[in-house]
């Protein structure tokens, strides 16, 4: 069981491809919209192959240090054989980055026993869900006390080696109102302070 999806590149013609990039954990539209966007924050434009080498770098920065959630195999030799890699949970994401960025979704329909290829209107009410969950997500991030939004920046930074230092971050989350915490949390912080 998984999260599945392949995720290839491809020229803008469609007709060299990208290695496949295997997804096992997060194959989902939250998380493969959310690499792409990164992957074109950091302003990677170049061949197919080479892009597919800076999004597998950018996932396997997430997904560090699980080695197992994450592969790359030959991609197709050509768009006859496309079908082979949307046989997945989430199917195959075909992504063209040429100006505008174009994203094709691909499907194995198991019921049918045919590939079908989502409209472009499809795909793009896809991602505007996958944001929207995502915005979701975020406030109900917000809603949650403060010790453990402290918590989350604490695994964030932990995570990531970015953001505030973590010695402050342990302070601030000894500090505040006695009532408002959480004995799991303070045993958590105990683990993480030792």
């Amino acid at each position: 069981m998984g999260n599945r999806a392949y995720v290839i590149f491809e020229d803008k013609d469609s007709q060299t491809f990208s290695p496949a990039i295997y997804l096992h954990w997060n194959g989902g539209p939250e998380s493969v919209y959310a690499f792409l966007d990164e992957l074109d924050r950091r302003g990677v434009r170049a061949d197919q192959e080479y892009e597919a080498a800076r999004f597998l770098q950018i996932v396997g920065e997430y997904f560090m240090p699980d080695q197992l959630s994450l592969g790359i195999v030959s991609g197709p030799s050509s768009a006859a054989d496309l079908g082979r890699w949307a046989r997945e949970d989430n199917g195959l994401y075909l992504v063209c980055r040429a100006q505008p960025r174009r994203v094709r979704r691909l499907w194995w329909d198991w019921k049918t026993d045919v590939l079908t290829e989502w409209t472009s209107r499809k795909v793009n009410a896809e991602r505007k869900a996958a944001y929207q969950t995502i915005a979701d997500a975020s406030q109900s991030y917000g809603k949650i006390g403060p010790q453990l939004q402290m918590c989350a920046k604490l695994l964030t930074a932990l995570n990531n080696q970015n953001g505030p230092p973590l010695a402050d971050l342990l302070a601030a989350l000894r500090q505040g109102d006695e009532s408002a915490r959480d004995p799991a949390i303070d045993a958590l912080l105990e683990m993480v302070a030792a």
